[in-house]
């Protein structure tokens, strides 16, 4: 897979996710995954203000989790639209702690190639 991560922009799609998707959430991130059709995988990210009011930190927790998400994408077999919503208190974690969410949000939902479904 390429460094690039095509992005989920269409309601429709952000739509589909959440209907047929499924769901796994943390303390601090919420994970939505469906396979699609495509022959790559597409990314959604979602904080709200409420996650916190100042923009530089929601676009920072935005450059970490799509770091962390190119990292953990390597190792799924199928292709997936997923969907990261971000729950208020995670701007005060860290890369390593956000990134161990990331990593058991995708061994709860078995998406890793290794993993049965």
């Amino acid at each position: 897979m390429s460094g690039r991560i095509l992005s989920l922009s269409k309601k429709k799609d952000f739509d589909r996710v959440f209907k047929a998707g499924r769901s796994c959430f943390d303390k601090v991130i919420g994970l939505k995954a469906a396979p699609n059709e495509l022959k790559q995988h597409r990314l959604g990210i979602i904080i709200s203000s409420k996650v916190s009011k100042k923009a530089v930190e929601r676009n920072l927790l935005k450059r970490r989790l799509k770091e962390i998400i190119k990292k953990e994408l390597v190792e799924i077999s199928v292709d997936y639209d997923l969907v990261l919503v971000a729950l208020p208190g995670a701007c005060a974690k860290t890369f390593a702690e956000l990134k161990q969410s990331v990593a058991w949000l995708f061994s709860r939902l078995k998406l890793k190639a290794g993993t049965k479904k």
